[in-house]
């Protein structure tokens, strides 16, 4: 018995590690939620074959090439004893992706089309798999070229407009942003937001979407869209071959921009970028042969802010840094400070007023949520966290803790140098946070049926004490002869008195 409650215990410790793989590096998850069948068209491309190995971490990229070198199936015998619990993780994350087959606790070995397509990639090089022509520099379009800067800043604008329009949906300034059918469905679609009368509304997954960093949301949107349309694995593919193609330079420069958004530097570097951010990006063209729907991704990928494209008439495009996200992890980019958001810029003080001190409209649209907005200036906006705004963000769904979370998570430095990451929100007003909330509880409303049309009070008696006894009462009141109970409970009720001897 004790050896079956460790073996459980193991196997859900093995389980919760893996959730935490698949939570690190979206991709994967999404990779391990296909049918064996799709997966298995996927890896046939060189490109995703690749991509999906660059996403492992760094010991599931160790152990794959042993056992490619090496050819052994035991890992046992080329793993240090130490690092066995690590390398067995490893290679439950390989086995879910479809990468190794096997019994970990013996012998695994690759899968031969996912060996045959990455030696394919390796023969190959990187520029013939992705089989984008590059638009030459001195091509008659390179006199309407864009910097990296400019893409970065385009990029960057693009995206912040999708999430300034799921925090203020029914705004009408946001309506008339470049915000596409396809995304307002989407985010319909995943329970982002809801419609409340006339209007749109944020729900508390859409908050909860908005507090999340930049390669979490940037995936958990690509993965809801490639669910939303009929064939996904061609749009995917076309997907990866893209991210190859961003400029790792171009990528060190944005998160440089964005690290610095928050603070004044000097004149050299006042975009953030420095000298890199006047390079010329790099440009692609559009390949007849590719399919309409490709082309359509490809338009939709230029409103997300991963590409960005004059007119589709030009025939080429430009590749943002931005979609170097998708090839990164979450904790890679946590670990790289606060550059997947601003940084801290909200003072709460005791009277519940708010201090924000940012010009970033999507910032103010989040606070705007859950706070009475009454001065702005063009670096500092100051609100009121009041029973009204509080409620009106909980009655779409927000909840207290969500709002609780974001203030502490955007806390001002100073604030939390004073009183730490908990108590930079002072406590009376994160409990009176809760309060409000838990004031909206103080009635629960259960589906329900009302007697009140007894012929005698013995007849109203036998029905309470049956009713009683099948513990389906919600409410009696013996004077007025009316008895309540569940919507279930009718129907036990009904059948008991159909066969009641009269």
């Amino acid at each position: 018995m004790v050896m079956e409650l460790f073996q459980v215990k193991m196997a859900d410790d093995a389980e919760r590690r893996l959730t935490s793989f698949f939570q690190d590096r979206p991709f994967l998850g999404y990779l391990a939620s296909m049918s064996a069948e799709k997966r298995q068209q996927l890896i046939k491309s060189p490109i995703c074959a690749l991509f999906t190995l660059k996403m492992l971490p760094g010991s599931g990229q160790a152990l794959f090439m042993k056992l490619l070198v090496s050819g052994l199936n035991r890992w046992q015998d080329f793993t240090p004893v130490e690092k066995a619990n690590e390398v067995y993780d490893v290679i439950n994350l390989m086995l879910k992706v479809g990468i190794v087959h096997g019994n970990p606790n013996e012998r695994v070995y690759i899968d031969p089309e996912f060996r045959i397509n990455y030696m394919v990639s390796l023969q190959t090089g990187i520029e013939d798999i992705i089989g984008m022509r590059r638009v030459p520099l001195n091509d008659e379009k390179s006199s309407k070229r864009v910097t990296v800067g400019e893409l970065a800043k385009k990029a960057a604008e693009r995206w912040e407009s999708i999430l300034r329009y799921l925090a203020l949906p029914s705004e009408q300034v946001n309506s008339q942003q470049m915000v596409g059918s396809i995304t307002k469905t989407l985010f319909q679609q995943c329970g982002f937001t809801r419609e409340a009368g006339n209007e749109v509304e944020i729900t508390s997954e859409g908050f909860q979407f908005l507090l999340l960093n930049r390669v979490e949301q940037m995936w958990m949107y690509i993965i809801n869209y490639l669910r939303y349309i009929d064939n996904s694995l061609p749009v995917l593919e076309f997907l990866l071959r893209l991210t190859q193609c961003v400029d790792s330079a171009a990528v060190g420069a944005t998160l440089r921009m964005q690290k610095q958004s928050n603070s004044k530097s000097s004149s050299d570097e006042k975009d953030g970028y420095g000298a890199y951010g006047s390079t010329v990006g790099r440009a692609y063209y559009c390949e007849e042969h590719w399919s309409e729907e490709v082309m359509k991704f490809l338009s939709h990928l230029r409103e997300l802010g991963f590409v960005f494209m004059r007119k589709r008439k030009d025939g080429y495009f430009y590749i943002t840094p931005m979609l170097f996200y998708l090839s990164m992890s979450n904790s890679a980019i946590e670990s790289q400070g606060d550059l997947a958001k601003s940084r801290g810029f909200i003072i709460v003080e005791t009277n519940f007023r708010v201090y924000a001190y940012t010009d970033s409209t999507l910032q103010l649209a989040i606070l705007s949520t859950f706070t009475d907005m009454t001065y702005r200036f063009n670096d500092m906006s100051v609100g009121v966290l009041t029973r009204e705004s509080v409620r009106k963000a909980l009655q779409t769904g927000v909840t207290a803790k969500q709002i609780v979370s974001y203030l502490r998570a955007n806390a001002h430095k100073n604030a939390i140098e004073s009183n730490g990451p908990l108590l930079c929100v002072p406590i009376t007003v994160a409990d009176q946070i809760m309060l409000w909330e838990e004031e909206r509880k103080r009635l629960s409303f259960f589906p329900s049926m009302m007697y009140n049309a007894f012929d005698s009070e013995r007849e109203y008696q036998e029905v309470k004490a049956f009713a009683t006894r099948s513990g389906v009462v919600l409410w009696h009141d013996d004077t007025s002869l009316t008895l309540i109970v569940t919507e279930t409970g009718h129907s036990t009720i009904k059948e008991w008195w159909k066969s009641k001897p009269r």
